[in-house]
C-alpha cells in the first residue's frame, strides 16, 4: 500500500484511507472477482463505511445523508473502472450492492 501524502491533509485522513484499503485487502484475499461491478461495489461501500469516511470533514456535500453520501463515494470509485461504465451500470451496482447486508456492516436504517 502506498500512501501519497500530498493528497491526504491530516492523521486522520491518513488513519481513514488505511482503513479503507485493507478492507479491500481483505477482500481480495477472499478472491474477490474484481472485474465484477457489484462485487467491486461491495467492497467500496463496506469500505467507505468501515473507514468513517462520510464523517471526515469536506467529504460529504451539504444536506446530505451519511448513507447518501457513503454510495456517492462508492460509485466514484466504481464508475472509473472500465468493466462498470457508462455511469448507469457503476450506479445500478451500488445499489444492487447496497440491497445486500453484508455491504453495508453497520447500517441499520439503509
Amino acid at each position: 500500500m502506498i500512501l501519497c501524502h500530498n493528497n491526504l491533509t491530516n492523521q486522520g485522513e491518513v488513519h481513514d484511507v488505511i482503513v479503507h484499503e485493507l478492507e479491500h485487502g481483505a477482500d481480495d484475499c477472499k478472491n474477490l472477482n474484481w472485474g465484477d461491478c457489484v462485487a467491486r461495489a461491495c467492497s467500496e461501500l463496506k469500505s467507505y463505511l468501515k473507514a468513517d469516511w462520510c464523517n471526515v470533514p469536506g467529504k460529504k456535500k451539504a444536506g446530505e445523508s451519511y448513507n447518501d453520501c457513503t454510495r456517492r463515494w462508492a460509485y466514484l470509485s466504481v464508475r472509473g473502472k472500465t468493466n462498470c461504465t457508462p455511469n448507469a451500470v457503476g450506479w445500478a451496482a451500488v445499489l444492487t450492492a447496497w440491497a445486500n447486508p453484508r455491504c453495508r456492516p453497520g447500517v441499520t436504517n439503509p
